[in-house]
C-alpha cells in the first residue's frame, strides 16, 4: 500500500504524467514578456476581411521549461505561449488575433526556432479596441512558427528579439496569409543556474 497521502500521490502522478518532474541537473523554468509590431493580411476566415492592415502593436508572453542539461549544445524547451498580433484598418479601428498555444523551442547557443499549433484563436475588431469583446473562432486551427536571438545579461535574465508567423485554417479556408510580427522581450529564469 502507498504511504503517501492521496493529495501528495496525486501531485506526484500528475507531475510525472505531464512531464513536469525534471531529471536531476536539468534546465529551468522561464517567463517571457514582450512587445513589438505586427501586420495582418488576407485574414477573412478569422476577422472577416481580406484587407491588408497597417502595422500595429504585438504582445507575447510565455511560461516555459528548458528540459536540457546546462552544458547541452542544443537545448529543448516547451512553453505555453500567448501571442497577440494586431493591425490598423484604413477606415480606422484596430483588429487583433490572439492565440494561446503550446510551443516547442530548439535553441542553439543564443538562437532558437519554435513551432506550435492550437484550436484556441480569438479576434477583436472595431474602433473601441480593448481586451474585452474577443470572439472565439470555432473550428479554427492556428499554427505558429518563430525564430529568435537572445542576449543573456545574467543567469536569471535575458533580452530576446524574435519574429513570428501565424497561419490559421477554418474549414478548408486558410487565412491570415500569414500574420507576422517582430518583438523584443525580457526573459526571467527561475531555478537551477545555466
Amino acid at each position: 500500500m502507498c504511504a503517501l497521502p492521496i493529495s501528495a500521490a496525486s501531485i506526484v502522478l500528475a507531475s510525472l504524467f505531464l512531464g513536469l518532474a525534471p531529471p536531476a541537473h536539468a534546465g529551468k523554468l522561464y517567463f517571457d514578456l514582450g512587445w513589438g509590431r505586427s501586420s495582418i493580411s488576407k485574414a477573412a476566415p478569422i476577422i472577416g476581411t481580406n484587407e491588408s492592415l497597417g502595422m500595429a502593436d504585438a504582445l507575447n508572453t510565455s511560461l516555459g521549461y528548458d528540459f536540457s542539461d546546462p552544458g547541452s549544445l542544443i537545448r529543448i524547451g516547451l512553453a505555453l505561449h500567448g501571442r497577440l498580433m494586431s493591425g490598423t484598418a484604413a477606415a480606422g479601428g484596430n483588429t487583433a488575433i490572439v492565440t494561446v498555444l503550446p510551443i516547442v523551442r530548439l535553441e542553439y547557443k543564443s538562437f532558437w526556432i519554435g513551432s506550435g499549433a492550437t484550436p484556441y484563436i480569438w479576434n477583436r475588431t472595431g474602433k473601441d479596441f480593448s481586451a474585452l469583446g474577443l470572439s472565439s473562432n470555432s473550428g479554427a486551427i492556428a499554427a505558429m512558427a518563430e525564430i529568435g536571438a537572445m542576449y543573456r545579461a545574467s543567469p536569471e535574465f535575458a533580452l530576446t528579439a524574435s519574429s513570428g508567423l501565424l497561419y490559421a485554417q477554418v474549414g478548408s479556408t486558410m487565412g491570415p496569409a500569414p500574420a507576422w510580427d517582430i518583438q523584443i522581450s525580457a526573459r526571467l529564469y527561475f531555478g537551477s543556474p545555466h
